[in-house]
């Protein structure tokens, strides 16, 4: 297993095939919300990839890179303050919680999920996650 201490993931293939599901479903506005690290900066780069295979474009405004210490959704507030996130779906990176701030930015900026945002990525959902749908939450 050549350096792989617990699990092994071709980054590449996974990240394309969570940004194909959303292309399959119409979204060609796609952002990207990720965080500092070896595992997650390959993510963003292997999301730039595919975005640039497909000929769709991105920019700083759609890549949110979350720094190191930062909480994710008062992070995400930040960023959506301006209105239009300039995506219709995102792609999150790590499973340490990001989702859930994206999730929780979205609602309290009253971004409907799925209906007018489409949300794709691993997180660790918190209890008050876990109890309803998505699209049903308060």
């Amino acid at each position: 297993m050549n350096g792989c201490r617990r699990y092994c993931y071709n980054e590449k293939k996974l990240v394309a095939k969570a940004l194909d599901a959303l292309y399959e479903k119409g979204h060609r506005r796609i952002g990207c919300f990720s965080c500092s690290g070896t595992t997650f900066e390959e993510r963003t780069e292997c999301y730039r990839a595919w975005m640039r295979e497909k000929g769709l474009s991105f920019s700083e405004q759609t890549v949110h890179i979350l720094p190191d210490g930062e909480d994710g959704y008062a992070f995400m507030m930040k960023r959506l303050a301006g209105g239009d996130p300039g995506c219709s779906a995102f792609f999150c990176t790590s499973n340490h919680g990001l989702g859930c701030g994206l999730l929780q930015a979205l609602r309290d900026k009253r971004i409907s999920v799925p209906g007018e945002m489409a949300v794709l990525g691993g997180c660790v959902l918190r209890e008050q996650f876990r109890r309803a749908p998505v699209e049903r939450l308060p």
